[in-house]
């Protein structure tokens, strides 16, 4: 940090209905001087749970706020750790942020992944209730995957929830998926809270969250994370139809032969897929159907490793 080797990159939100820019996810990167632009897994787990936290969250929202001061009208997301929703320097912190960067606190939306285990919703509540009232956004991330969903939605004051990727991933073509899609949304919509869909990487998938109520769509269908935003860039949405998204899918097997040997080598070293996924996209890797790695086309190429030639 002290050195400038850490960095944000922001991706872009999208309103699905409108199709335009609204705002960004400010995401954490390390440029490290051998290793080269590194993920977030690929370093913070060493620092969750040290002193060190707190000071990256206070950084992160410090220089989002600042940067999104610029944007306008667009709003920008910034993620958050389960120790820092209780601390009693959060507060003050964003109130800092946004007073400083002269962001209007509705422009900021604070992201919390309900993997994170939040040991005193009392005070976590108080914590967010207070920025909440202030017109700070609450984003429960990852909504789906973990077993805290629907406790965090009756404790904490959330006004947003993001689908997890793999069930984007999953939309059109597993039936299971699509209704679970439609079962957040229609949640979201009964309590008032606004739905994001992370991982969008196909218009079809975007068309399909637009015609189910969700309101917003993130993933590298509208652009991949980078270290300059400006909401007044138009995206680009790619022509792509169901037929030939299947075509490419049945065509063989999910990774190529080299890509099969790094797979296999960092699951050998205990690699989460998450982990692998992000190593093979730092790396310039992309799956035979040309889409970038996410954990379940991870998980889809080892279940081919399984199989007998």
């Amino acid at each position: 940090m002290d050195s400038g080797e850490i960095v944000l990159h922001y991706q872009p939100q999208i309103d699905l209905a409108k199709q335009s820019v609204v705002g960004a996810e400010a995401l954490i990167r390390w440029d490290h001087p051998t290793g080269g632009l590194l993920p977030p897994d690929e370093f913070l787990p060493a620092v969750a749970h040290t002193p060190l936290m707190p000071i990256v969250t206070d950084w992160v929202i410090t220089t989002a706020c600042a940067a999104a001061a610029t944007w306008q009208a667009a709003g920008v997301a910034v993620n958050i750790a389960a120790s820092d929703v209780t601390r009693a320097s959060l507060v003050p912190t964003v109130r800092a942020a946004v007073g400083t960067s002269g962001l209007n606190p509705s422009q900021l939306t604070i992201e919390l992944t309900e993997h994170a285990l939040v040991a005193d919703l009392e005070r976590a509540t108080k914590n967010l209730r207070r920025l909440t009232d202030d017109g700070v956004r609450i984003s429960l991330d990852d909504f789906g995957t973990g077993y805290s969903s629907l406790l965090y939605l009756k404790h904490l004051p959330i006004t947003e929830i993001k689908i997890d990727r793999q069930f984007t991933a999953g939309l059109t073509d597993r039936d299971e998926d699509n209704a679970i899609v439609s079962g957040i949304v229609r949640l979201a919509r009964t309590i008032g809270v606004d739905v994001v869909a992370e991982g969008v990487e196909t218009q079809e998938q975007a068309q399909t969250l637009t015609r189910l109520g969700c309101h917003r769509g993130q993933g590298y269908l509208f652009g991949a994370p980078q270290p300059t935003f400006d909401p007044r860039t138009r995206f680009f949405v790619p022509a792509e139809t169901r037929t030939s998204r299947r075509r490419r899918r049945h065509r063989g097997p999910t990774a190529r032969p080299e890509v099969q040997e790094l797979i296999r080598q960092m699951l050998t070293e205990g690699a989460s897929l998450h982990t692998i996924a992000a190593n093979l996209n730092r790396r310039g890797h992309l799956t035979t159907h040309g889409s970038r790695w996410v954990a379940t086309s991870v998980a889809r190429a080892l279940a081919q490793l399984d199989q007998p030639e």
